[in-house]
């Protein structure tokens, strides 16, 4: 049993090392390598969400590869390795800390719209984000799993 699991990681590792090299290299449109990762980690990933466990440590996560229909091949949105992830989950974290910001600001104002201090909070918030997102490397969704929708009054955002 223990060589079916070590044959089994030693195949993802293989896998999940194919495709960062393949993606460093440029990418492409290689369906079958891209289908087989999305597959394979992407049923890993489903499986621990719903058990209840913490995903796994595997990068590129599956839903970070994407199909680019103007250039016509799949890129890769998100981080590649350890360092970028750490980098990706402390622009969210930023993220997520100023849009808390902006939406206790909002619910204050709309009680006291004339609170001078509020609305500096509230620009102060609204700019340390674009900062984040100018941070953010061309292609990465940072708002990922953050619930964040554009609203009528904010401009589209592009990575």
């Amino acid at each position: 049993m223990s060589e079916n699991i070590e044959t089994s990681e030693r195949t993802s590792r293989n896998l999940a090392s194919d495709w960062v090299e393949y993606c460093k290299r440029g990418g492409g449109s290689n369906q079958v390598l891209v289908s087989q990762y999305k597959r394979k980690f992407g049923k890993v990933f489903a499986t621990a969400r719903k058990n209840g466990m913490s995903e796994p440590d595997q990068l590129p996560h599956p839903n970070h590869i994407d199909y680019d229909v103007a250039k016509r091949c799949f890129v890769v949105t998100g981080p590649t390795n350890v360092d970028e992830k750490f980098i990706w989950e402390n622009l969210k974290l930023q993220i997520r800390m100023n849009e808390a910001i902006i939406k206790r600001m909002i619910a204050g104002l709309k009680k006291k719209p004339e609170d001078q201090d509020k609305l500096e909070r509230l620009r102060v918030a609204e700019f340390v984000i674009s900062c984040v997102e100018k941070k953010t490397p061309r292609g990465w969704n940072c708002h990922e799993r953050l619930g964040w929708e554009k609203s009528k009054d904010q401009k589209a955002r592009i990575w």
